[in-house]
């Protein structure tokens, strides 16, 4: 076992890249003559761009993931803030047709006052017209 370990070291030692600052380079003779890499080892660089890929494909589903999500949440805070407008801007308008109830034009101040409510009240309202003009 020991003999197999340093035959496949000795094997992988002959594929490394040589340090910066020295000369030394596998030529292709030399490499055609090394002994063959024990049974179940690679060599390396082998496989590992297959994991990078797989590492950087899940990475991006990852983000798209992410980008979908708030791209949703932001949607979802846009249409509840519009509803929101939309509500507070009714509510100003029926304050300000109570605040503009005047003797003058009562009949069209009442009108104004009905049309800006919307059920029990909306009812109630329309029953008394008659008694308020």
């Amino acid at each position: 076992m020991d003999g197999l370990f340093r035959r496949a070291h000795t094997a992988r030692a002959r594929f490394r890249r040589p340090r910066r600052g020295t000369n030394s380079r596998t030529t292709p003779s030399e490499l055609s003559n090394a002994p063959p890499a024990a049974p179940g080892c690679r060599s390396p660089g082998r496989g590992n761009w297959f994991w990078s890929l797989v590492a950087l494909g899940a990475i991006a589903v990852l983000l798209l993931g992410l980008t979908g999500w708030l791209y949703r949440q932001d949607h979802a805070d846009n249409a509840a803030r519009a509803d929101r407008d939309n509500v507070v801007l009714a509510a100003r308008q029926g304050v300000l047709n109570l605040i503009e109830l005047s003797h003058t034009d009562a009949e069209a101040a009442y009108a104004r006052l009905v049309q800006g409510t919307t059920g029990a009240l909306r009812d109630q309202l329309t029953q008394q017209a008659a008694s308020v003009t």
